[in-house]
């Protein structure tokens, strides 16, 4: 995000600007400035701890320290850290999930083609996990916090259809996935609590034969 000259850069970019204007935030061309440069000096700041510490930098920086500057750096002007494309997204992954994607970004930056892969492959990924989320809340006794991170999935993406960055063919097929994801998955979800509630009616049946045999 901080050079924006890649097509995840640019999206990143003007992902920030549209959450500013959701969260009121009065984001001036000069602040944008100072968040990239901000961004920058913090990533080669970094580099540079490393490099003192270890003698040399040898890689890119992973996915914690990268997550940790982006939120840091958007906190210093008021913004939330979900105004950060990625924060979402690695937030409802597990380290090693999340390290895994954070690796494919690295790999697909500067190629339209594969970044565009990346971005087609996050929407089903997130699509799925909306949808996941959605029917466990209503199950769950953690159900308001499975709820809210639905609701952070359905606004991350509410963000980005309405990106002028993306293609509209992008913004059209991040629609359709989470369509096509809602009509793959509902029956089968509906399928998994049936089989949950007769597997529960059961056991309940088993526990009250053993209190009356007793």
């Amino acid at each position: 995000m901080a050079m924006g000259d890649t097509l995840s850069g640019r999206v990143a970019l003007e992902f920030l600007e549209r959450s500013a204007e959701r969260q009121g935030v009065d984001l001036t061309p000069q602040k944008l400035d100072q968040i990239r440069w901000g961004l920058a000096d913090r990533y080669l700041s970094t580099l540079e701890s490393i490099a003192q510490d270890t003698g040399s930098v040898t890689e890119e920086l992973r996915s914690r320290p990268i997550w940790n500057i982006h939120s840091e750096e958007l906190s210093k002007y008021g913004l939330d850290k979900d105004a950060w494309t990625l924060n979402t997204p690695f937030e409802l992954m597990g380290d090693r999930q999340r390290e895994a994607y954070w690796e494919a970004v690295l790999d697909s930056a500067g190629d339209p083609g594969r970044e565009f892969a990346l971005a087609k492959d996050t929407a089903l990924k997130m699509a799925a996990m909306h949808h996941s989320l959605e029917f466990w809340s209503s199950l769950s006794k953690n159900g308001e916090e499975l709820r809210e991170a639905a609701d952070r999935i359905e606004a991350w993406a509410s963000r980005l259809a309405d990106l002028d960055t993306l293609a509209d063919s992008f913004r059209v097929g991040l629609n359709a996935a989470f369509n096509w994801v809602d009509d793959l998955l509902q029956p089968l979800f509906q399928e998994m609590a049936k089989d949950f509630l007769d597997f529960a009616f059961e056991l309940g049946d088993s526990i009250r034969e053993i209190g009356d045999a007793a």
